[in-house]
């Protein structure tokens, strides 16, 4: 018996040792991953490869579209997504580390009624969906979203969808670079 216990006392010890490391390390990763994406960000020494329009969508939109991939030392530092659609303007923007895609920030614009144009105004735009997402290892830990979008409605998903087009971007820009 004493033995037993001896191991319960060491199981509690580890669990409340680790438990409260736990939370931390989620506030952590979170830091770390923004001090990255500034770093990124900061650096004025990035390659850019630009794809336009059908390049990499297939397809023109309404109003054009541009894929930047941003280069370090031949390793993706970042991929910018901006497409110009009928009723706004999308962005998406994916960090990466390693490779791996480590943040996403997604962005909608889009073009508010004008009651006097009887139409959408295309020389101001709204923000009406902006969604973060953090990742570690191609898993996403967190995210951060206000407004209304197919990235908004389940994490899961959304989480798929950003790392799929994500990686045909990457693929898209080997093939140019």
């Amino acid at each position: 018996m004493p033995a037993l216990r001896k191991q319960m006392i060491c199981f509690l010890m580890i669990f409340f040792f680790i438990h409260p490391s736990i939370a931390q390390s989620k506030e952590e990763m979170i830091k770390s991953v923004r001090t990255e994406f500034q770093a990124i960000n900061s650096d004025t020494t990035l390659k850019k490869v630009m794809l336009e329009n059908e390049d990499f969508l297939g397809t023109m939109t309404d109003a054009g579209s541009l894929l930047t991939g941003f280069y370090k030392d031949r390793k993706i530092r970042k991929i910018v997504q901006w497409v110009g659609l009928s009723n706004g303007i999308e962005v998406r923007e994916y960090y990466f580390k390693d490779g791996k895609v480590i943040f996403v920030y997604a962005e909608f614009k889009s073009f508010p009624y004008d009651e006097k144009l009887g139409g959408l105004n295309y020389m101001k735009t709204e923000i009406t969906f902006e969604g973060r997402y953090y990742f570690n290892n191609d898993k996403l830990f967190d995210s951060v979203v206000a407004g209304a979008s197919e990235l908004a409605s389940e994490n899961d998903g959304a989480a798929r969808i950003l790392l799929n087009e994500a990686y045909d971007d990457l693929r898209l820009l080997k093939k140019k670079k």
